[in-house]
């Protein structure tokens, strides 16, 4: 069956008021051909979202945007913040429908063969030992190992001559990258890197810990603990194509530095982990992340001081590219239960000394990503010296048009204003100094503007500027009041012609006509006047004509008086 075929069978054999209840958890109302969510899962809206079983259809009028309804699969898309192969998975999944699989047209690429290979060869003889290290030493699951890109490889000459056999040149095969000096040979495990869409980017090899053991110390720089393959490139963090069907309520996405620190965690049931395998997070990343259903990130690298530049690099980063994503860190700074002179120093060994639970405490206890700067400052200078004070002061103020939240930015402040034995008022005053020219007056208020007004008049001045800041600031509450009031109207007409309601659109138009005439006159009263026909027609059916008229009537007698 091709992939079009699947979706056309599961859509079909789905219902949709069943998906949206199950999946929402909303309470559904109507009967027949049309039904109704109590709440928007979107827009939190009311009285909005209408499910059509007729045309297996969704709308809300009220959501933003032009895409606001759709069949099943939109609707999983949009809950789930996934692709459309996933939603198709989740449905799927819902009605019990087990998805074929799906069989390469022509030779598969290269790289997924390799993986597919791999895993396959967990289940050889030679293999045992290596298996064993990961489900023995390293604290995995068989199933969990099995279920996912890990796999064995064989030597060089082996791996050839099997993908020779299957109809792929040398060059396709060295092209794949896999035949990187030392893959096969010292690195036997591998973990195949997947993008957001599920095709192997590339290769990671793993040795066990008694082969980096033996080495000697001039090996040891020699042979790294995991090694890519030649020429590797990857869009996407490790493990994001199986995180992204795993958004929790909030959408936090834990982000580690190793591949066994995410597996492990996963092992714990914690599926909304990718790593980065190694401590730098890509631009890349965050565009791949955007485009998933997450909108939290929690940065959670290893404690040396690798972890904690890649952090602050990664902040920083993130910052600068303005991403919707907010930030937090959770920083791995606990004794080592055997050893009281060191630090835990990853997630991996965290969960084997101290248990899942203490890892659990962390990811859900983070700091923001502002607080964490100004608190590892804090760690590494002392910023009670006016020197580096001042050096600490200007890295904020350059960041800080970027923090939107204000209590992040108290938070900081309370934090410097600690750290700096200074006042928080001082300190903000200090650090807006250093803003970029075009955030200078959003940061400082009227504070920038008024710094040219001189003499007396500077008081009243300042008064006068306030008003009309707050002015400016209702009339905007005021203009978006009325543009979705007169989107709803659109959308209520739009409906109720469909329906055959031609009676209603006519009554709609009366009442909004009276909101044209008083939009100058009265903005405050255009807003209440918007939310009343919301409401008279937001839940309108055929045998509420009597109540209906009744109710505009009395709408257009009150705009009148």
């Amino acid at each position: 069956m091709s992939s079009n075929n699947a979706f056309a069978e599961v859509k079909e054999r789905a219902d949709l008021v069943d998906i949206i209840s199950r999946l929402s958890n909303k309470k559904i109302t109507g009967s027949g051909k049309r039904f109704q969510l109590s709440e928007c899962p979107f827009c939190e809206g009311h009285g909005c979202f209408s499910i059509s079983t007729e045309k297996q259809l969704f709308n809300c009028f009220q959501c933003p945007g032009e895409s606001t309804g759709g069949d099943v699969f939109t609707f999983v898309k949009r809950l789930k913040g996934c692709d459309m192969r996933v939603a198709l998975e989740v449905v799927a999944a819902e009605i019990g429908y087990i998805l074929p699989i799906q069989k390469p047209v022509g030779k598969q690429n290269i790289r997924d063969a390799i993986m597919a290979w791999a895993k396959g060869n967990l289940s050889l003889h030679e293999a045992v030992p290596y298996l064993d290290y990961l489900v023995q030493t390293r604290g995995l699951s068989k199933e969990l190992i099995l279920s996912l890109d890990v796999g064995y490889l064989l030597d060089r000459g082996s791996l050839i001559s099997h993908f020779k056999k299957e109809g792929y040149t040398y060059n396709e095969i060295k092209d794949s990258g896999i035949l990187t000096k030392d893959f096969g040979s010292f690195y036997r495990i591998v973990f195949g890197w997947r993008n957001a869409f599920g095709s192997v980017e590339g290769f990671v090899g793993g040795a066990t810990r008694d082969q980096m053991e033996r080495l000697s110390q001039e090996e040891d720089e020699t042979y790294p603990k995991y090694k890519k393959n030649a020429d590797f490139h990857a869009s996407d963090p490790f493990n994001l194509n199986h995180a992204k069907r795993f958004v929790p309520v909030g959408g936090t996405l834990v982000i580690v530095e190793g591949f066994l620190d995410c597996l492990r965690m996963m092992n714990e049931g914690i599926h909304n982990v990718v790593a980065l395998a190694g401590s730098v997070f890509k631009e890349s990343y965050i565009q791949a992340i955007e485009q998933t259903g997450f909108s939290r990130l929690i940065l959670f690298l290893d404690g040396d001081e690798g972890g904690r530049k890649g952090t602050k690099r990664a902040i920083d980063m993130m910052l600068k590219r303005k991403t919707r994503l907010r930030i937090y860190v959770a920083e791995l700074c606990l004794d080592d239960p055997e050893d009281e002179t060191r630090f835990i120093k990853d997630p991996d060994e965290l969960i084997s000394k101290k248990g899942v639970g203490a890892l659990k405490d962390l990811i859900q206890t983070p700091v923001y990503g502002g607080t964490w700067l100004v608190g590892a400052m804090w760690t590494e200078m002392d910023l009670r010296s006016p020197l580096t004070r001042d050096s600490a002061i200007k890295y904020i103020g350059e960041l800080w048009g970027f923090f939107k939240d204000e209590v992040e930015k108290k938070e900081i402040l309370k934090v410097m204003a600690s750290a700096c034995d200074s006042t928080q008022d001082d300190l903000r005053k200090s650090i807006e100094r250093w803003l970029p020219e075009e955030n200078t007056v959003a940061a400082h208020g009227e504070s920038s503007a008024v710094s040219t007004v001189q003499g007396s008049g500077l008081e009243e001045w300042k008064k006068k500027y306030k008003e009309v800041l707050e002015e400016k600031k209702v009339l905007k509450k005021q203009l978006r009041g009325a543009l979705t009031g007169y989107a709803k109207a659109v959308k209520q007409g739009g409906a109720l012609s469909k329906a055959g309601r031609l009676w209603h659109v006519k009554r709609l138009m009366e009442a909004h006509m009276r909101v044209l005439k008083k939009v100058r006159r009265d903005p405050n009263g255009v807003v209440w006047m918007i939310e009343t026909i919301d409401g008279i027609f937001s839940s309108a059916r055929l045998r509420d004509l009597e109540r209906i008229n009744q109710e505009v009537t009395e709408f257009l007698d009150e705009g009148e008086s």
